[in-house]
């Protein structure tokens, strides 16, 4: 072998995306290196609008192991490559004169090499295979040689990345590059959009690609995403919000994690769908619609959250609610991308009978007061026209990456209505003046018609509340398939008992538990039949409750849903008092 390759780096300048491509990563564990010698493959990620109209280029070293015949005085040959599948994502690597090192299997400097008729732009965002003949020919009427082959991964994104992504080059930021595991997705979802115009009308063909793709979720086969009140991919209380995206795109690929379910609230959805579109290069925020007081709960007209069929439409009640919006001048000019839920599109949304439930899909936000049906905005649709006008719209920080960045964090409002709700579980429940205490035992309650299939200690919902519970543990079971109709039906449920050293902890654990919920939950009193001090119930599919130092949650996570209220009375009634 006259000549081998050695490296390719197609990211040769970090603090530019204009001539090269963009700093990636594979996922927040590993970095993403470029081609040497011995790889299968290598991944490259270009964004369309910083590059538009200019010249690609990619850096390589060669080592020359052989002895080359060369004319007098020649010190160089020159190398190309040209595309080994007849695909011209990155076009040609153009013929470009390589100095010959001295001594052999000596390797070059790095080499500039100017790429020619790329064709990304014509292409468009997603994920692509390239491969390049590489060539060599040693004087200029030689004829040019085979002698290497080189195949890549190829990402095209619209643009530089937004939050939480980043292209700075410090260690903290460069854990926020794109990962490829991301990327993988969100160029599957929003594959063939070009940039033909502005970048902010790609962006919004983007965003309502990863909005239909995040909804559809809900519809899949393979383990259905189905709403839920909580919060499971975004952790908030205690500390900076946390998008756990290494579970989520595990479960994205078709494997449950551990300790994870697939439920999604409006938190959940706003974060993945901003995620997921602002790796390609969109810039949406998040908004939380709700009352000025976050004690008080805003109606719904008719809506189909994830997961659930059109025939079930119905009204909610929703303490606040999340939705990625695109940023405009004007606050009531944000275009929402919701996949939490569709809305009724029709001339009349709070009438049920011609329902035309589909997504915001960019619908523009609106103001937050009355308006006539040929004006009706995003929020005109999904909030009644009785309680629409005492709603407004707040910015939310966009959640950190699997690990916190950022230090604690605990929003004014969550710890006002925090307050609110310890003050009202001690109303309905006086606290004793000796604590209760309950022994300690964290192995699985036996339940009629359920097999549980999985424990899991110190599950996060409870975990990140150290600083009240001393021990946790949740309980995942699966309804027993004795009869046809059981067989039939996807009923899951998911069960969380912590305990603490006193019943005050206990009860303002029970109150964490309670603000995070997207639904407002309903008190029920000890005299209701409910085995402990005082409980909650949230649609009927979650509840929760408070005996003694103890916490319990049960939430129903199949997609045919469980009365969670009986399952309490049971999982409350095992617990034993110590003393």
């Amino acid at each position: 072998m006259l000549i081998q390759l050695e490296t390719i780096v197609f990211n040769h300048d970090p603090n530019s995306a204009v001539a090269d491509a963009l700093n990636i990563r594979v996922d927040a564990a590993q970095p993403a290196p470029g081609w040497v010698r011995g790889a299968a493959s290598s991944a490259a990620a270009y964004a369309l609008a910083p590059a538009a109209g200019r010249p690609l280029t990619i850096e390589a070293t060669f080592s020359f192991p052989g002895t080359l015949a060369l004319p007098t005085g020649a010190a160089s040959v020159m190398v190309r490559a040209i595309p080994a599948d007849n695909r011209a994502l990155l076009g040609a690597v153009d013929a470009t004169p390589v100095a010959v090192p001295a001594g052999a299997g000596a390797a070059t400097v790095a080499v500039q090499l100017p790429l020619v008729n790329a064709g990304i732009w014509a292409t468009g965002i997603g994920r692509y295979d390239v491969a390049w003949q590489w060539q060599v020919q040693l004087t200029p009427s030689s004829p040019w040689i085979d002698f290497d082959q080189s195949a890549h991964a190829i990402y095209v994104t619209l643009a530089a990345p937004g939050l939480p992504w980043s292209q700075a080059t410090d260690a903290p930021h460069q854990l926020l590059w794109p990962w490829t595991a991301a990327l993988d997705f969100a160029c599957q979802w929003a594959q063939g959009v070009k940039l033909t115009g502005t970048v902010a009308a790609a962006s919004g063909h983007v965003a309502q690609a990863i909005e239909d793709a995040i909804y559809s979720l809900g519809d899949r086969k393979g383990l259905p995403m189905v709403y839920q009140g909580m919060a499971e991919w975004v952790l908030e209380t205690g500390s900076a919000p946390v998008f756990s995206l290494t579970p989520f795109i595990q479960i994205l690929n078709g494997t449950l994690p551990m300790g994870k379910f697939p439920t999604l609230n409006c938190t959940d959805c706003a974060t993945a769908v901003a995620t997921f579109a602002n790796v390609l290069g969109c810039d949406l925020a998040i908004r939380r619609i709700s009352p000025p007081k976050r004690a008080v709960q805003f109606k719904t007209n008719a809506v189909v959250p994830i997961g659930v069929d059109p025939s079930q439409a119905g009204t909610e009640k929703f303490a606040y609610h999340d939705v990625p919006v695109s940023i405009a001048a004007m606050d009531a000019m944000e275009h929402v991308y919701d996949a939490c839920l569709m809305i009724d599109r029709d001339s009349n949304p709070a009438r049920r009978k011609s329902a035309d439930y589909k997504l915001a899909n960019g619908l523009m936000r609106g103001a937050f007061a009355n308006a006539q049906p040929k004006h009706y905005k995003y929020v005109h649709r999904l909030i009644t026209r009785r309680t629409v006008a005492k709603c407004e719209a707040g910015a939310r920080t966009m959640p950190d990456l699997d690990v916190s960045t950022g230090p604690p964090a605990i929003s004014q409002p969550d710890l006002q209505l925090w307050g609110e709700y310890v003050t009202r579980i001690a109303h309905l429940a006086p606290a004793p003046a000796v604590d209760v205490v309950m022994g300690v035992n964290l192995n699985p309650v036996a339940l009629p018609n359920f097999l549980v299939y999985e424990r899991v200690l110190n599950p996060e919902h409870m975990a990140r509340l150290e600083h009240l519970l001393d021990a946790s543990a949740e309980f995942q079971y699966v309804a027993a398939s004795n009869t046809a109709t059981s067989h039939a039906r996807d009923q899951r449920l998911r069960l969380s008992v912590g305990f603490a050293k006193t019943t005050k902890r206990a009860r303002e654990a029970l109150a964490w538990l309670l603000t995070e919920s997207a639904i407002r939950p309903r008190a029920v009193r000890h005299g209701s039949g409910y085995v402990g001090d005082v409980a909650f119930v949230v649609r009927g599919n979650a509840a929760f409750g408070v005996r003694g130092t103890a916490v319990v949650r049960a939430i129903s996570i199949g997609r045919d849903a469980v009365g969670t209220a009986p399952v309490l009375n049971t999982l409350t009634s095992a617990l034993r008092i110590v003393g």
